[in-house]
């Protein structure tokens, strides 16, 4: 059975927070006619130069420090990479958007590679499958040009609807992971009665 990703909970509930929240922000944004994609590459770029900042402000209180020089060309780095990613947001926000479509399509797979990999423990039924497959179409149809204005609903359907099947997914698979460890314990118990 594959279990990657899965091991661990609490990195399958940061996945699904993150696709939940940003497909809030981008169906906000979208219901307030701008551009999402536009404005989440402004607010990284003011975190990117806030960081910059920050270097350079811990740098000169640590000023005596051999790695001075590396900090002072950190900060001018990361404050012009912020200026630019603020400059030339629509450039950015088209890659960031390119990107989130082939993100939600890889992990709509996983989910489904996954799922498939858990009915040999148990049988999920069928509704476990749905989101994954829709993610796939909506990350899929995302890449196309034909999608014109609704890109940004596009997309906020397609993060919420991954962040809620992740969730689901999750639950699923925790089950058959349980279930596996109880077969395996099962069985250890078993031989160790065999063999006295």
């Amino acid at each position: 059975m594959i279990t990657i990703g899965f091991k661990n909970s609490s990195s399958s509930w940061l996945r699904a927070t993150i696709a939940l929240g940003l497909g809030v922000v981008v169906l906000v944004t979208c219901l307030q006619n701008a551009d999402p994609f536009a404005l989440l590459v402004k607010v990284l770029a003011c975190f990117v130069i806030g960081s910059g900042i920050f270097t350079f402000i811990y740098g000169m209180l640590r000023r005596e420090n051999k790695d001075f020089s590396l900090m002072m060309v950190n900060t001018v780095t990361t404050v012009l990479i912020g200026i630019g990613l603020f400059v030339f947001s629509g450039v950015v926000a088209r890659f960031f958007f390119y990107m989130i479509a082939i993100v939600l399509i890889i992990f709509g797979v996983f989910q489904l590679v996954a799922l498939i990999s858990a009915r040999t423990v148990m049988r999920p039924g069928i509704l476990p499958y749905i989101g994954p497959v829709v993610v796939i179409m909506l990350g899929s149809a995302l890449l196309s040009p034909t999608v014109g204005n609704s890109v940004g609903y596009i997309c906020a359907a397609a993060l919420i609807l991954y962040g809620i099947s992740e969730i689901l997914t999750n639950l699923k698979m925790r089950k058959a992971i349980d279930e596996v460890t109880f077969n395996v314990d099962v069985d250890e118990d078993e031989n160790e009665i065999d063999e006295q």
